[in-house]
């Protein structure tokens, strides 16, 4: 049995689309995997990314290219590392009320 492929298209430089799926970031190609995994896609599919008639990029499965993500920092350049999804510590509440019911 062969290998399923997927066929996506990049628009832009933040924008991935596949199988009616729209993926938008920073590295959309490794959010569409992520985006197609929780569609329920073969996690061992191939993701073959075109931009018009053109390949530009193959993702050797959707269950590797879920698990990656572009990190960059002010004294590093882009680099490819592993994805971790947010912690609730991460994106807490953190809007204080003043004593005027002002949010700050």
């Amino acid at each position: 049995m062969s290998t399923p492929i997927i066929k996506a298209m990049l628009v832009g430089d933040d924008v991935a689309e596949a199988l009616g799926i729209t993926a938008r970031g920073r590295s959309p190609v490794f959010s569409l995997c992520r985006a197609l995994l929780a569609a329920g896609a073969d996690p061992m599919a191939r993701l073959e990314c075109f931009r018009g008639e053109i390949l530009c990029l193959i993702i050797k499965s959707v269950g590797v290219g879920a698990t990656l993500t572009i990190e960059e920092s002010a004294t590093r350049g882009p680099r490819v590392t592993r994805w971790k999804p947010f912690s609730r510590a991460d994106v807490a509440h953190r809007i204080q009320e003043s004593d005027a019911g002002v949010v700050e």
